[in-house]
């Protein structure tokens, strides 16, 4: 034990390094692994929740898992429509002359104006 009553043998834990090692524990949430799916955690803890509401079913979680795909390929119909319309202003830019006459902030104007 030193002065403050913590003893030297004992090594410090590095700054951002957890405490489990190899396989997290049940119930844990990992800060990246729901992104890779893509729910919230919200979703998440919900889903797990179902484990243990009598009745559930693995068609329950197979109906949500189908949702959330069909909402991944809507997110995907929109940002695909976003970069078509952006590639087609992009290729009016000719990126010179003065900026009254640029393609881009014409677009965003009448965007903004409707």
């Amino acid at each position: 034990m030193n002065g403050r009553g913590f003893s030297k043998s004992r090594p410090a834990r590095q700054q951002g390094t957890g405490s489990f090692q190899g396989k997290q524990p049940e119930g844990f949430i990992s800060s990246s692994g729901h992104r890779k799916l893509g729910f919230s955690l919200g979703e998440i803890r919900e889903l797990l929740a179902l484990r243990m509401r009598p009745g559930t079913k693995r068609e329950h979680i197979r109906a949500r898992a189908d949702a959330k795909i069909a909402d991944i390929e809507q997110k995907i119909q929109t940002l695909e429509a976003m970069k078509k319309t952006l590639r087609k202003l992009t290729e009016r830019c000719d990126s010179c002359g003065p900026l009254s006459e640029c393609p881009i902030l014409e677009s965003l104007d009448e965007e903004v104006s409707r």
